[in-house]
């Protein structure tokens, strides 16, 4: 199958050739994920001390974020901890605008692989492939998927649950795209501050099938995180229907 996909991509190359989504310059017929070595190149990966709640790094090192350290009150925390593979800058930011606003979810693969390449190295000492029973991802309304045409967190925890999967020694990974729910709409936290992202998805999911969930650990996937409270209020949801345990994990880490 690989051959003849490769075969029908050599001809079409030269009437419709791959161009790099961030700089668009040429690339050859057989690169896989659509950006060039020197692009690859300027991502960052989360690498070093790294917020142990939120995944902030901490290029000046200690254990917590001044929010997470200061303001913790605030707030109850119902995911584990959050880690992001690359933080939040160009060309990523715009590889994910593309992914989200001008229909390009073959990008979604390219996330997978950044998921997977940073996966294992920063969860640290968490054998954490061995303790997930369940991947999801975070939700979006039905009116804006059906817009959008597709859940560019769904589709990046689809392709990285087939990656990861094999590794798994202790029974499988189940992929439950739909485990999570918006019972109410929310305006995007894109230009929002942090107290008002924090209000804006308040209680705002729900979950199906509970019973799939009872002692299961849970990992949630998306992909950009700026305050981390979407996916800590997924989480409240899977606790509260009595799931063992949830981390969550990003393409993007804000910094």
């Amino acid at each position: 199958m690989k051959i003849l996909h490769n075969f029908f991509e050599a001809i079409i190359y030269p009437i419709i050739p791959k161009i790099c989504t961030y700089c668009k310059c040429p690339l050859e017929y057989s690169e896989e994920y659509y950006i060039c070595k020197e692009c690859y190149r300027k991502i960052k990966f989360v690498e070093g001390m790294v917020c142990k709640k939120c995944g902030l790094p901490l290029p000046d090192g200690g254990s917590h974020c001044y929010n997470c350290k200061t303001k913790e009150k605030e707030r109850k925390w119902w995911v584990e901890n959050i880690r992001g593979a690359v933080e939040y800058k160009d060309p990523i930011r715009t590889l994910i605008h593309e992914l989200k606003y001008n229909n390009k979810p073959h990008l979604s693969n390219f996330f997978a692989f950044l998921l997977n390449k940073n996966f294992k190295k920063i969860f640290g000492n968490i054998d954490i492939i061995q303790k997930i029973d369940i991947v999801c991802s975070v939700p979006m309304s039905g009116l804006k998927k059906l817009t959008r045409g597709y859940n560019q967190a769904e589709l990046i925890a689809k392709k990285f649950v087939q990656i990861i999967s094999t590794e798994k020694q202790n029974g499988q990974i189940i992929f439950l795209p739909k485990l999570i729910k918006r019972k109410k709409n929310t305006i995007s936290q894109f230009k929002l501050s942090r107290d008002e992202r924090l209000n804006n998805v308040k209680d705002a999911f729900t979950i199906k099938n509970a019973g799939l969930i009872k002692d299961k650990t849970i990992l949630i996937i998306d992909d950009v995180c700026t305050t981390a409270e979407t996916i800590n209020q997924c989480a409240k949801v899977l606790i509260k229907n009595k799931a063992k345990e949830v981390f969550g994990y990003v393409v993007a880490r804000d910094v």
